[in-house]
């Protein structure tokens, strides 16, 4: 024998729609309060990456002007030495 439709419990349509809307209130006030550090998070990362090329350039640049420095000083002392033995 079949129960009548009639006669099986149905849920209250009043209490499963404030559970579904109770846990999407949730998931909205979760994704917006880790938004907030989400982006932090993004901009330290990115700004750390920034300030790390950014030394990776100045090192670089310190590197080449060392370089540069050096040849300067050997040319001047070869140009020093030929003109002394030039005039000697």
């Amino acid at each position: 024998m079949t129960p009548d439709r009639r006669t099986i419990p149905m849920a209250d349509p009043s209490i499963t729609s404030l559970s579904a809307a109770d846990g999407a209130v949730v998931t909205d006030i979760i994704t917006i309060g880790a938004s907030p550090a989400a982006s932090m998070s993004m901009v330290y990362s990115t700004m750390s990456s920034s300030i790390g090329m950014i030394m990776q350039n100045a090192a670089t640049a310190e590197r080449a002007m060392q370089q540069i420095a050096q040849s300067t000083v050997v040319t001047t002392c070869a140009m020093i030495i030929s003109n002394a033995a030039k005039g000697s």
